[in-house]
């Protein structure tokens, strides 16, 4: 008996390196099978039309009052054109929606600080069109997202109309000119401290002046709502801006401006060594380096010689002589 299943559990040379090939060959098969996802890529998948169906029917399901619902749905960005910085576009309401929400839809940082201070402040977004109010939202990025934005329709009670402005209560609105005013003069305007006085002082210095009312909302921390509530109050006497004569001006001078980088100086001194003075400051727009809202915020400042004569002579005309 012994010998009997002794022939038969028995292999010869050749059939044990047989059965140990095939053991190896097996283990290579499962090996490549469990590395086969980490050495050959996946391509991803795409589920851009299941999304889109997926919004058509819940769009198509959902009550017509049910404005809370957030629904994600791809942008699709032709070649060449920007995204704004936001791969979806969602359904949001812009009096709840948070910081992160509004910087995926692409809005700039400062804007979006903007946003959430005017409504710190009080401000409520009763339509679409009201974002538009916020200084700076881009006009391209307002158009891409306004049919996602979704505001509830107002609920109008008795007493909920916001606390009227003083030039709404009809009371003496303070006028202040901005070139002149010092820190105290400021105070007066709802929502300025002293803190942010001394700030608007500093930035005013900076400049050279305000040539518009509007700057004021570059100062960092004061939001759109205060500013909207005592805007009727101020005056600007752009006469009063120290102009920078762009021929004769260094880079420091030049570089006292905010609304431009150092490199951009330095290219605007460059061209200036190369060309020669300029005879003009809309000749700045031949600098391919400066883009036109750079030239236009920094064009109420410079000067060249003959454009120096021209505002000699309009003061002194103004001032009687």
């Amino acid at each position: 008996m012994k010998t009997y299943w002794t022939a038969i559990l028995s292999f010869s040379r050749k059939e044990r390196n047989g059965i140990l090939f095939l053991f190896i060959l097996l283990c290579l098969l499962l090996a490549v099978g469990l590395l086969a996802d980490f050495i050959v890529p996946q391509e991803p998948v795409d589920f851009t039309s299941f999304r889109r169906d997926a919004l058509i029917l819940e769009r198509a399901s959902a009550p017509a009052s049910d404005t809370a619902r957030r629904v994600e749905t791809p942008v699709s960005v032709s070649p060449g054109l920007k995204s704004h910085g936001a791969s979806v576009l969602f359904y949001f309401d812009p009096n709840t929606a948070s910081r992160a929400d509004l910087l995926r839809l692409g809005i700039p940082s400062q804007v979006a600080a903007r946003l959430i201070n005017y409504r710190k402040a009080g401000g409520r977004f009763r339509r679409k069109e009201d974002l538009g109010k916020i200084y700076g939202f881009p006009k391209a990025l307002l158009a891409t997202i306004q049919p996602y934005v979704q505001v509830p329709d107002p609920v109008v009670r008795k007493n909920d109309n916001p606390a009227p402005g003083p030039a709404q209560r009809g009371a003496p609105c303070p006028v202040v000119e901005l070139n002149t005013a010092d820190s105290v003069a400021l105070l007066p305007l709802d929502g300025i401290g002293p803190v942010l006085s001394s700030r608007i002082i500093r930035y005013r210095e900076r400049l050279g002046g305000f040539h518009a009312v509007e700057q004021l909302l570059e100062v960092y921390g004061l939001d759109t709502a205060h500013y909207e509530a005592f805007r009727d109050c101020l005056r600007v006497d752009s006469s009063q801006v120290r102009k920078i004569n762009l021929n004769e001006a260094g880079f420091n001078e030049l570089r006292r401006l905010p609304y431009w980088s150092a490199s951009q100086v330095r290219v605007v001194l460059n061209y200036r060594e190369q060309h020669g003075r300029f005879a003009d400051v809309r000749a700045l727009f031949n600098i391919h380096a400066l883009n036109a809202g750079t030239i236009q915020k920094v064009m109420p400042y410079l000067i060249v010689e003959n454009q120096s004569n021209f505002y000699e002579g309009r003061n002194r005309a103004a001032a009687g002589f």
